[in-house]
């Protein structure tokens, strides 16, 4: 780097002669800068080095489990790679969560609902159950378990009974308990 050689070279059409030919081969450091990839939990994405005043090569978009990958930014800017890049720069990913559909199933009735991935579900609604003559209902949880969003799922509201009781009274035409 910034050295030079100088170099005698023999040649006539292309074979090597006793006639020479003397020049100098000049070494000049040629500037390049880094251009690093943040993923923010993505696949890794590897640095590219780039000669000063070129453009950067946008890389395959890394992937995210449960995000969709929407552009990289620079100082929270969305980066274009078609500006020439003059410094050292550090793009960082940036993601929209996915989003998955809950179906909740409340005594036989269904209700659905949108959940981005990553996130708690929790149902909004009522998981009463009206008693019938046997029994009588009591919300015991969910099937399975609620569990933090990874996909379109379905919860079933169960309930434990018990048996209803009666008291039976009879009564003569008068209104006296038999």
């Amino acid at each position: 780097v910034g050295k030079s050689i100088k170099a005698t070279v023999y040649l006539e059409q292309g074979y090597l002669t006793d006639d020479s030919k003397e020049f100098e081969i000049n070494f000049k450091e040629i500037e390049k800068f880094v251009v690093g990839y943040e993923t923010t939990g993505g696949t890794p994405v590897v640095s590219e080095s780039v000669i000063v005043g070129n453009t950067a090569t946008k890389p395959a978009d890394p992937t995210k489990e449960g995000y969709t990958f929407l552009y990289w930014t620079l100082n929270g800017a969305e980066y274009k790679f078609d500006e020439p890049v003059v410094e050292n720069i550090e793009l960082v990913a940036v993601w929209k969560a996915n989003e998955y559909t809950v179906t909740w199933v409340v005594d036989g009735k269904e209700s659905k609902e949108t959940y981005e991935y990553g996130k708690t579900p929790s149902f909004k609604g009522s998981t009463d159950k009206a008693k019938d003559a046997q029994y009588t209902y009591t919300f015991a949880g969910w099937d399975p378990e609620i569990a933090i969003v990874t996909g379109d799922a379905t919860y079933k509201a169960t309930y434990s009974s018990t048996v209803n009781e009666y008291t039976i009274t009879f009564v003569n035409e008068d209104g006296t308990v038999l």
